[in-house]
C-alpha cells in the first residue's frame, strides 16, 4: 500500500514535472536575444546543476539521518512555495528583461537545491517499502510511472503555452507537488530510528558515506557510466534539446512538445518491459550495452536534419536512457546497505547536477560555433567515456553477480 501511494505521487506529477522544464527553456529563449539564446539556456542549465551539486550530498545524508516520509513532505512543500514564485515572475517580468531573468535563474536554483533532497530522499524510500529482490521491477515500475505521464505532458505544455502564455501554464504544473505530499502524507510507513542521528554530525555523515562509495569498485564504476550519459550526451539532448528542435529543425513550440513526445513512448516502451527483467547476474552488460546505445542516438540526432529520422532516433533516445538509468540504479541499490542509501544515491543526483551545470560550457561552445557541430560531437565523446569506462573497469562487467546487501551495515574498524 506505501508502495502504491508513492507510486501514485510519481504518477500524477511525472505529467507535470517535465512541464516545468520545457517552459523554463522556451520562457527564456522568448526573452533573450539571438546572440545570448545558447549561452543563457546554457547557464539555466548550470544553475540547476550547480543547485544539484551544491545539495545532493546533504539530502542523501538527511535522508539517512530523518524519517524519509516526512524529509519528502518537507522537500515537497519548499518546491510548490518556490515553483509557485517561478509562476509569477513569469506572469508579472518585472523590471527590464536582465531583472527578470535574474530573477528567474535565482529562483530555478532554490527549486533544484530542494529537489536535490528530494530524489534521494525518495529513492532510499524504496528499498524499505519492497525488499531487495523486488527492486529492479520496482525501480521500473518507478520509470513507468514517470513515462506514462511523459508523453502526454509534453505536447501537453507546447498547447498551453500557445494558448494561454508561460506563467499560468507553469501554474498548471504546482498540483504536482499536491500530489506527492497528499500520498506521502497517507502514508502508513513509519521507520525506526537513525543511529547516526544526534551522534556526529552531517558533515561527518558525508564522509562516512564517501568512504563507504569509494570502497566499492562496482558502485564507482556504474557511478562514472551514468556521469558518461549526463555529463556528456544529456546536455545537447536534453537542456538544449528545445533549442535545436526550434532552431535547426524549425519547430513551433507544439511541434516541439510533439517531437519530444517521442522519447517519452520510447522511455514508457522501455520502463515497461524493464518491469520484466527482475534481477539477474552480470547485469553490467546490459548497462554496458544501453549507455552505448544512447552514446551513439545521440550522434545520429545530431546528424539528422529530417524531423521523422529524428522523431525515431529520438524514440531510441528515451528507451536507452531509460534501460541504463533503470539497470544502473537497482544494481547499485540492491548492493548497497539501507544506512547508506540516501548518500549513495545522492551520488546519482550529483552526476545529474554535473551534466545541468556542463551545459554552460556546452552552450557556449555551441554559441561560438555552431549546435549542429557540439550535438554529434558530445555523442562521440560520450561514447567514448562508455567504452572506457567498460574497458577498464571488470568490476562493471561483473556487475550484479554479488550477494543483495541485507542486514545492518558494519564499518569496518
Amino acid at each position: 500500500r506505501d508502495y502504491a501511494l508513492l507510486w501514485s505521487g510519481i504518477l500524477f506529477g511525472s505529467a507535470l514535472v517535465p512541464m516545468q522544464f520545457v517552459t523554463q527553456v522556451l520562457f527564456l529563449v522568448e526573452y533573450s536575444s539571438e546572440g545570448s539564446r545558447l549561452v543563457l539556456s546554457g547557464l539555466l542549465g548550470a544553475s540547476r546543476g550547480a543547485a544539484m551539486l551544491t545539495f545532493s550530498l546533504f539530502g542523501g545524508a538527511l535522508a539517512d539521518r530523518f524519517d524519509r516520509r516526512r524529509l519528502l513532505i518537507v522537500s515537497q512543500s519548499g518546491g510548490l512555495l518556490v515553483s509557485a514564485c517561478i509562476a509569477a515572475v513569469m506572469l508579472t517580468t518585472p523590471g527590464s528583461n536582465t531583472l527578470t531573468l535574474t530573477l528567474f535563474m535565482l529562483l530555478v536554483f532554490a527549486a533544484s537545491g530542494l529537489s536535490a533532497i528530494d530524489s534521494p530522499t525518495r529513492l532510499s524510500m524504496v528499498p524499505e517499502l519492497v525488499g531487495r529482490e523486488d527492486l529492479p521491477n520496482a525501480i521500473a515500475l518507478d520509470a513507468v510511472a514517470f513515462q506514462l505521464g511523459f508523453p502526454l505532458g509534453l505536447p501537453l505544455t507546447g498547447v498551453l503555452i500557445d494558448a494561454i502564455g508561460f506563467g499560468w501554464t507553469y501554474i498548471v504544473t504546482l498540483s504536482a507537488y499536491g500530489a506527492i505530499i497528499l500520498s506521502a502524507g497517507m502514508m502508513r510507513y513509519r521507520p525506526g530510528p537513525r543511529e547516526a542521528s544526534g551522534r556526529s554530525s552531517i558533515f561527518s555523515d558525508i564522509r562516512v558515506g564517501l568512504r563507504y562509495a569509494r570502497s566499492r569498485p562496482a558502485v564507482l564504476s556504474i557511478i562514472a557510466v551514468s556521469f558518461a550519459v549526463h555529463g556528456f550526451g544529456m546536455p545537447v539532448v536534453a537542456n538544449l534539446g528545445p533549442v535545436w528542435t526550434s532552431r535547426v529543425l524549425g519547430l513551433s513550440p507544439t511541434g516541439v512538445g510533439l517531437l519530444a513526445m517521442t522519447w517519452g513512448i520510447g522511455s514508457m516502451v522501455a520502463s515497461l518491459a524493464m518491469t520484466n527483467v527482475g534481477h539477474f547476474r552480470r547485469k553490467g552488460y546490459l548497462l554496458i550495452g544501453a549507455a552505448a546505445g544512447f552514446a551513439v542516438c545521440v550522434v545520429l540526432f545530431g546528424y539528422s536534419r529530417i524531423v521523422p529520422l529524428s522523431a525515431i532516433i529520438n524514440l531510441g533516445l528515451g528507451s536507452l536512457l531509460t534501460v541504463s538509468g533503470v539497470t544502473a540504479t537497482s544494481l547499485v541499490q540492491r548492493m548497497v546497505h539501507n544506512e547508506m542509501q540516501g548518500r549513495v544515491m545522492s551520488l546519482f543526483m550529483m552526476t545529474g547536477g554535473i551534466s545541468q551545470l556542463l551545459t554552460l560550457p556546452i552552450g557556449g561552445l555551441a554559441q561560438w560555433g555552431t549546435l549542429e557541430l557540439v550535438m554529434p560531437l558530445m555523442g562521440w565523446i560520450c561514447l567514448g567515456a562508455v567504452a572506457s569506462v567498460a574497458l577498464t573497469q571488470p568490476s562493471l562487467r561483473r556487475a550484479g553477480g554479488e550477494e543483495a546487501a541485507d542486514g545492518p551495515y558494519r564499518p569496518p574498524i
